[in-house]
C-alpha cells in the first residue's frame, strides 16, 4: 500500500471522484473509451500490484474496470472522507494529476472552439476544484445549466491554454482536440483579451509621464436616448 499521496495515486483518486463506485469487495469504473480504463488498470497494477479486469457492460455502450481488492477499497473509502484535505496539502504535481483524473471522467473538449468544460451535479466539488486550479495559476468560470441541476467549469482562450499546458488528458481523441486548438489559438492574432481599466488611472499615468493625456485618450461620445 502507498504510504504517501503520489501523482499517480492522485490521478486515480480524481478519476474515481468523477466515475468510480465502491462495491462490497471492489472498486468499479465505467467509461466509453477502453483505452482510458486500460490506462487506469495499469496505474492500479503499478501502485497496488492488483490485476484489474475490463469487460463490456451488457446493453450499455461502455466498458467496466473492476479492481477486486478489499484492502484497496478500504483505502479509497478512507481517502474519500477527506479527499480535498489530502489534495490541498499535497504538491502541485499531485493537484495537476488529481484534476487530470477528474477531467478524464467528467471533462469535455469542444469541437467548435478552444474550450474545455468539466461538468458535475455537485457544485461544491467544482468550487473545490476551482480553488485547487488557482494553485496552478489556472482561472475558470463556474456556470449552471439553467434547465438542469448541473454545473460546470469552463476554460476559454488563455484559460484554455493554461489548462492545456498544465493538465494532461488520457483519451486520444480529447488529446488531439486539445493539441489542435492549442496550435490554432497560439498561431492566431485573436488571442488578445480586453481588460477594463479605469479611465482616470490611465489619464493620471499618461500625465505623470509628462505627456498630454488628450493626445492619447479620445473623449467619450455622449449617450443619446
Amino acid at each position: 500500500m502507498p504510504t504517501t499521496l503520489t501523482p499517480e495515486l492522485s490521478r486515480i483518486l480524481g478519476y474515481f471522484l468523477g466515475d468510480g463506485n465502491i462495491d462490497k469487495n471492489s472498486l468499479r469504473f465505467r467509461d466509453e473509451r477502453r483505452e482510458v480504463l486500460e490506462h487506469y488498470r495499469h496505474l492500479f497494477s503499478q501502485l497496488f500490484h492488483v490485476a484489474g479486469k475490463i469487460y463490456p457492460v451488457a446493453h450499455k455502450n461502455c466498458y467496466q474496470l473492476s479492481i477486486n481488492s478489499i484492502a484497496v477499497r478500504r483505502l479509497f473509502e478512507a481517502m474519500l472522507e477527506n479527499r480535498f484535505g489530502l489534495i490541498s496539502r499535497s504538491s502541485n504535481d499531485c493537484i495537476a494529476e488529481f484534476i487530470g483524473g477528474f477531467m478524464d471522467a467528467e471533462g469535455y473538449v469542444s469541437k467548435k472552439r478552444a474550450r474545455i468544460s468539466i461538468g458535475q451535479r455537485d457544485e461544491e466539488v467544482l468550487k473545490y476544484i476551482q480553488m485547487l486550479l488557482l494553485r496552478l495559476n489556472i482561472r475558470s468560470q463556474l456556470h449552471k445549466v439553467s434547465t438542469k441541476d448541473f454545473h460546470y467549469l469552463r476554460f476559454d482562450n488563455r484559460d484554455f491554454l493554461s489548462f492545456a499546458d498544465r493538465i494532461s488528458v488520457t483519451a486520444a481523441d480529447k488529446r488531439a482536440l486539445v493539441s489542435q486548438w492549442q496550435d490554432e489559438y497560439e498561431s492566431s492574432q485573436n488571442d488578445r483579451e480586453v481588460v477594463p481599466v479605469d479611465r482616470k488611472l490611465v489619464w493620471d499615468l499618461v500625465k505623470s509621464l509628462g505627456l498630454k493625456p488628450s493626445r492619447f485618450l479620445t473623449s467619450r461620445p455622449e449617450c443619446t436616448y
